[in-house]
């Protein structure tokens, strides 16, 4: 009897641990449903957040990097801004002026009245050899013929391995078609991909409250006249009035290019192609084409000195162009230190961009030396001392 009980009590509690078991398994599988059905409106309401961001980013374009124009982006639209002054020329300008933001002061008109050629000012920001060939072949193609000189008012980072293709080029048609060749499909890819990045969601936010809540204007900030000349309205109020802050840009200018400079680990093979499609052209088409290092204010150059790769990279340059004005007959100098051309440091903006007064001087510099022998005066004609330099430099005169 004792031992039938006991067979009983294990069967029942047998039973009762199966029951459990199955309980556990039908409670274990509602979880996983629940899971389920969570993860799922988790990844869709992301993927509508980050849609919602995406299609805000497009619209707004705070960036300049799409189509889309509907409020006028955060940054300068220099690109197309110069693509509509030319196509306002009836009769083509005889000379062009290219460059990045820091070209924008060399005035045509200065430059006719010591050449006899009526240029436009074709600086954009932030440009690069790619920019200047885009901007070669459109007036190539809006004038069914080519100029008859070009000055290239050349950045050291210019050349820079460590930056791409500048998006605004890439999202104007009348440009970007001409340099297809030289821009890789990660280059294309890149501006889709910052749709959902946190520094354009920030500036679209801005650019909106801006649309929404516009600060009181007291006109515009600059402006560029029909020759591509820029026009500092406000800066020049405030230099005229003696409340111009240099101190505030040119910090900004040390972070800027000090970022440049830690991401520039030598000269863009791609560049370098760039700039060499623009010498074969003037070549073959009879234009005379001058380049120059353009300056920097001194104390940004200290500071680029002690804390960047200021100087190997600037020795890259110089060895590369010096070699290429040599093979091809053109003329290139070095202004990027003020001394060069007997400037004055009062006469910056910031650490970047000289007044009418410094471009001026670097004009009437380059004037000067323009038809010495070969274009080679013996400042340019120097081996670099990698010691002074600070870092090996990429390319070696032979």
């Amino acid at each position: 009897m004792a031992a039938s009980c006991g067979f009983h009590d294990l069967a029942f509690s047998m039973n009762e641990t199966l029951a459990q078991t199955e309980d556990a398994g039908a409670w274990t599988e509602k979880d996983a449903r629940a899971a389920r059905k969570f993860c799922f409106l988790f990844v869709l309401l992301v993927a509508a957040a980050l849609s919602a961001i995406a299609t805000a980013n497009y619209l707004v374009n705070p960036h300049g990097q799409y189509a889309t124009r509907w409020i006028d982006p955060m940054v300068q639209t220099s690109r197309a801004e110069k693509i509509h002054l030319l196509q306002a020329y009836e009769n083509a300008p005889e000379a062009l002026v290219l460059g990045s933001s820091r070209s924008m002061k060399y005035e045509p008109d200065y430059l006719e009245s010591k050449l006899g050629l009526r240029f436009f000012n074709a600086g954009v920001n932030y440009a690069k050899p790619e920019d200047w060939l885009a901007l070669t072949k459109f007036y190539q193609e809006r004038f069914e013929t080519f100029p008859k000189m070009i000055v290239i008012a050349m950045d050291i980072h210019s050349m820079t391995n460590g930056e791409p293709p500048d998006a605004r080029l890439l999202v104007q048609p009348e440009l970007a078609k001409h340099v297809s060749h030289l821009v890789s499909s990660g280059d294309l890819w890149r501006p889709w991909g910052s749709l959902i990045g946190w520094n354009q969601t920030k500036s679209t936010f801005k650019s909106l409250k801006r649309q929404l809540l516009p600060p009181e204007s007291s006109g515009p900030i600059e402006s560029f006249r029909s020759d591509g000349f820029l026009r500092y309205h406000q800066r020049e109020a405030q230099i005229s009035e003696g409340v111009y802050d240099f101190e505030g840009p040119l910090e900004y200018n040390k972070n800027e290019y000090l970022h440049y400079y830690n991401r520039y680990a030598g000269v863009s093979d791609v560049r370098k192609k760039a700039l060499g499609e623009i010498i074969a052209s003037c070549g073959a088409n009879d234009c005379e084409l001058l380049v120059f290092l353009t300056p920097l204010h001194p104390r940004l150059a200290d500071y680029l000195r002690e804390f960047g790769d200021f100087e190997a990279r600037k020795a890259d340059v110089q060895i590369l162009m010096n070699q290429l004005s040599s093979k091809h007959g053109f003329m290139f100098r070095d202004y990027s230190d003020v001394a060069s051309f007997g400037g004055d440091p009062s006469e910056f903006v910031d650490g970047i961009h000289p007044l009418e007064s410094n471009t001026r001087l670097v004009i009437d510099q380059m004037l000067s030396e323009r038809h010495l022998p070969e274009h080679e005066p013996a400042s340019s004609n120097v081996r670099i001392d990698r010691q002074q330099a600070g870092k090996e430099s990429h390319y070696a005169v032979q």
